[in-house]
């Protein structure tokens, strides 16, 4: 049996090498970011790294999705109470509110590493399998906001429709392109993202001023 001191060791050890490879993911890019660099980095032997996470690709995954949740806790973002409160919202403008402020985040903590990621896929085939993981994760994210909306009565579409214009308009590339080049503020994109999932989904008009999206930041924050 493992001794929770023990236990502890290893879970640092762990956060040392996503530490590690995080930074060296953004500084140096992800054929610069070999097993033996993040060892060296984190102060570790490589053979701890592969026993932690198995592969490179492995732990790239892992990264992200420490990167995506915001901390080291193990619970799944569906899971967790911001998705739990907008899951639980009857009112579908607000539950649209709610989730485009919750996407935003996500993005916005996201951004950095998935830009050296996706510029990446080209160079190495074990990028295709992550993006097609990430991709389906975030289609089934969709699929389940769809289907929360179809229960509250508020779409104005077919729920396979919902489903497929949330996964366009929250594809990471369309918070890439108007946040990071176009220097968008988080704000006013999830002011946009808010008004546009309400008229395409409920058939409604804008949220005047975005004042939805900045009021559920303030809630979800």
């Amino acid at each position: 049996m493992t001794s929770p001191l023990r236990q502890e060791h290893a879970q640092l050890t762990r956060r040392r090498v996503m530490d590690a490879a995080y930074t060296l993911l953004l500084d140096g890019g992800y054929a610069g970011t070999t097993v033996t660099a993040v060892a060296r980095r984190a102060g570790v032997a490589v053979p701890t790294v592969y026993k932690a996470f198995g592969s490179k690709p492995a732990l790239v995954k892992q990264v992200y999705d420490r990167v995506l949740a915001g901390d080291d806790d193990a619970v799944p973002i569906g899971e967790r109470v911001t998705a739990r409160r907008l899951l639980a919202e009857r009112d579908p403008r607000r539950a649209i509110t709610l989730y485009a402020v919750l996407v935003t985040d996500l993005a916005t903590r996201t951004g950095p590493l998935l830009a050296v990621l996706l510029g990446a896929q080209s160079t190495d085939a074990h990028l295709d399998e992550f993006v097609a993981t990430i991709e389906r994760e975030r289609r089934e994210g969709n699929e389940r906001f769809a289907a929360h909306l179809a229960s509250t009565g508020g779409l104005a579409v077919a729920e396979d429709r919902a489903v497929d214009l949330l996964w366009l308009f929250t594809a990471p590339d369309v918070h890439h392109r108007l946040v990071t080049q176009r220097r968008w503020h988080r704000d006013a994109f999830a002011a946009w993202l808010t008004e546009t999932l309400h008229t395409q989904l409920l058939g409604a008009g804008a949220d005047p001023g975005g004042q939805g999206a900045a009021r559920a930041s303030s809630t979800l924050a």
